[in-house]
């Protein structure tokens, strides 16, 4: 649809639920070489979301187009187009208002320790005490602000983790209950409903 996103380096960020055939250009920038000392800052009220940016769009598909390029000038040419998308993501900040980010630092940190618990201990008994005990916040905090910042609550980003852990046991030829249990289920028929949803 010639949507894009822009990610800083540390944000939180899963991609799910795409139409087939959906094509993706990533672009990875190492903004380092090109600060000015308030580039990385500016860059945090970028919004995430992008909607049909012709000119965003264009560029990206210049910097693959030069990418392949094998001449003298290649270098050059996409450090200029990257110039130029910096550029014009520094325009599109000031429209920005998806700040959550900048104002609510400490929320995002939470979040990051939660998800790498998680990631972690996907495999064995995880509860939301066992959880907020190790954040160090109450369960109602953590759940709160683990939703407004991944858009799932805590259950279903377990749940996720644990499938993609079982699909993988799966396709590596573990049998389904193997694939269960290994995965940090401990009931067939709940692991069965969940993995089907």
């Amino acid at each position: 649809r010639g949507d894009s996103a822009y990610i800083g380096w540390c944000d939180l960020h899963r991609g799910v639920d795409f139409l087939d055939n959906t094509v993706f250009l990533t672009v990875q920038i190492d903004v380092s070489s090109f600060d000015d000392g308030g580039l990385f800052s500016r860059l945090s009220s970028v919004p995430t979301c992008i909607y049909q940016n012709k000119d965003l769009i264009h560029q990206a598909l210049l910097l693959l187009q030069e990418n392949a390029g094998n001449d003298a000038a290649k270098v050059y040419m996409i450090r200029s187009v990257i110039f130029r998308i910096l550029g014009i993501l520094l325009r599109l900040e000031n429209n920005s208002s998806d700040a959550h980010a900048a104002k609510y630092p400490d929320s995002l940190n939470l979040v990051r320790r939660t998800l790498l618990y998680i990631s972690e201990e996907c495999d064995k008994q995880i509860t939301l005490d066992d959880l907020s005990r190790e954040m160090a916040v109450t369960k109602n905090h953590v759940c709160r602000v683990f939703k407004r910042q991944t858009g799932q609550t805590i259950i279903q980003h377990i749940h996720e983790v644990r499938c993609l852990k079982a699909l993988s046991l799966i396709q590596n030829g573990l049998s389904y209950t193997e694939a269960c249990y290994s995965s940090g289920f401990n009931d067939y028929n709940y692991f069965s409903r969940v993995f089907k949803k």
